[in-house]
């Protein structure tokens, strides 16, 4: 297998094509997970809208890649890979699309964020327990039945609900999404991840952590290192 065959280089066209499907995929697992909200079967609910956050994450981090490609600078193509199949890495990316909301100035609830925040810096324990029996904390054997899911769903529902909204703006049919990419400019998108930066680290320095663990961290979530 050659490198490209594991790390394919789409073109822009491809790109606008896969963050609609993306989209559309989110879409009917939010339809799903209303679904199977209305049978109480929360759990389950949970799982599938978890998995659209996923797919929605999935559309911007394409989104990133598909700037670059406009702007002559290509993504490092295996780092773009991981990230875009790893679990972790597209929450941490979703995480980032709220803290832009939030700097775009969206009337973002900042209680949601805080509660977004404490959901997922569980990274994918919250999402297996949905699906999987495991053994708790107590030393007993637990199903996804035995968790109140019911709690942490209007979290999940208000995370995706911006998510979608914000997808949705960058335009409607694939031209449209291809037209956004193009349209990029490569500064604002820098200063907004500054400022996504400077919001997650002052996050981390209010929960207690140390500048040699922030550094820490900041590293072990850097692509490739």
């Amino acid at each position: 297998m050659s490198a490209n065959d594991k790390y394919p280089q789409p073109t822009t066209s491809q790109i606008a094509s896969g963050m609609a499907q993306c989209r559309g995929n989110a879409r009917e697992l939010l339809h799903d997970a209303k679904l199977l909200e209305e049978n109480l079967r929360y759990a389950r609910a949970y799982m599938v809208l978890h998995t659209a956050c996923e797919e929605l994450a999935k559309f911007f981090i394409l989104e990133l890649a598909g700037r670059r490609l406009s702007q002559g600078n290509p993504p490092s193509w295996k780092r773009f890979w991981q990230r875009f199949r790893n679990h972790d890495s597209k929450i941490a990316q979703l995480s980032v699309q709220l803290l832009a909301l939030r700097i775009e100035g969206g009337a973002i609830d900042p209680d949601l964020l805080a509660a977004a925040d404490t959901l997922f810096s569980y990274e994918l324990q919250p999402r297996n327990a949905s699906l999987y029996v495991d053994m708790g904390q107590n030393g007993e054997f637990r199903s996804p039945n035995d968790i109140d899911f019911s709690v942490p769903l209007p979290t999940v529902w208000g995370v995706v609900t911006l998510a979608l909204r914000a997808a949705n703006q960058r335009g409607e049919t694939v031209n449209e999404l291809h037209s956004h990419l193009q349209k990029a400019s490569t500064e604002p998108d820098q200063n907004a991840a500054l400022k996504v930066l400077e919001i997650a680290v002052r996050r981390m320095a209010d929960a207690g952590l140390s500048e040699s663990e922030i550094i820490a961290a900041i590293e072990k979530r850097i692509p490739g290192t």
